[in-house]
């Protein structure tokens, strides 16, 4: 019995051997496997959400007035919309591991005073009702609107990273086909703007680059060379645009983004040169030196105290040499 029983114990171990050798060389992957199961997982991790990287978007003292009206046939007025939202800011941790605000109220009471009675976005609408509900061709005619869109400055710090991460993020790689509107009037189309204006906004810009993309550049992409240096205090001005005849508020904002872009492109370029890291030392140094010059001379054409504006033109020529200095020092010390 004992021999026995020993025989079938090592019978049934060197089958339990042999089953799990069996299982071990089954799972063990060809060089084309694994090349597959390696791009697999490559593409499992980029397509992994990383929960330390994130874009947070915050609005405090939300206030919305609605007034409504009934239909009537002496007027076509539908309602009247007041919204105005105190502070607004975006945050990001893509450029690195504490929040940075990316867009957020200017402060500076010395060149633009807040009016307690402002919010940061200010936007005021008018709708009222077509002249014909529905059209010939069977559809829901939009509702017509007029609005008026206000900011107060605001400051920028962006990343050349968190750009990148947002259009990741917003870029869907499966091209949406346009969905005509619903048929048999299911659907109500968005408002259709006669007028849509908004006043000039000062934007102050400070753009940190990671690397320039030299195959876009040679094919031509100038917006590339903004990418070469990174942009100090830029101040921007938004010019104040009219648009009309826009249905909903997606045309709305493309045009409003297409028309700053342009004006931008065409009366302020300049300052993307004389605001970058390697030009403004000199810039800002220059426009002290013409202090010097032009303080005395604007005195003497108007009358004034000649010393009094020659010792203002030296204090700004030579507090602007001191802050240069400091900064330039600054940023050598954090690079070694």
């Amino acid at each position: 019995q004992d021999r026995k029983k020993k025989l079938m114990g090592a019978l049934l171990e060197s089958e339990s051997v042999g089953n799990n050798a069996a299982t071990t060389f089954h799972n063990l992957p060809l060089p084309e496997e694994r090349g597959a199961m390696l791009v697999e997982k490559a593409q499992q991790r980029r397509l992994a959400r990383r929960m330390n990287c994130f874009f947070q978007v915050s609005l405090s003292g939300l206030k919305l007035r609605v007034d409504a009206f009934e239909e009537s046939s002496r007027h076509r007025l539908a309602s009247c919309m007041d919204l105005r939202v105190e502070d607004f800011f975006v945050a990001e941790t893509i450029s690195s591991a504490q929040p940075t605000k990316v867009i957020g109220e200017w402060f500076n009471d010395k060149e633009h005073p807040r009016d307690t009675r402002q919010g940061l976005i200010m936007l005021r609408m008018v709708t009222m009702h077509p002249k014909t509900r529905v059209s010939a061709d069977n559809k829901i005619a939009n509702d017509e609107a007029e609005a008026v869109l206000q900011f107060l400055p605001l400051r920028c710090l962006v990343d050349q990273r968190a750009i990148r991460f947002a259009r990741a993020f917003f870029t869907s790689c499966e091209k949406a086909k346009p969905k005509p509107w619903a048929a048999h009037l299911t659907e109500i189309p968005p408002p259709l703007f006669h007028s849509f204006r908004t006043k000039h906004c000062k934007l102050k810009v400070n753009y940190t680059p990671e690397k320039v993309d030299v195959e876009a550049l040679r094919d031509g992409s100038i917006v590339e060379l903004v990418n070469l240096s990174p942009l100090n205090d830029m101040v921007i001005v938004l010019q104040s645009v009219n648009l009309d005849t826009k249905e909903g508020f997606g045309e709305v904002f493309s045009g409003l983004v297409s028309s700053w872009i342009r004006d931008i492109c065409s009366t302020q370029l300049h300052k993307f040169l004389t605001n970058s890291s390697a030009v403004q030392p000199f810039t800002s140094i220059s426009t002290g030196a013409v202090d010097m010059v032009v303080l005395p001379w604007n005195a003497l054409n108007n009358g004034d105290r000649v010393g009094q504006a020659m010792q203002k033109g030296i204090g700004t020529f030579t507090g602007s040499v001191i802050y240069e200095t400091l900064n330039v020092t600054a940023k050598l010390t954090s690079m070694a």
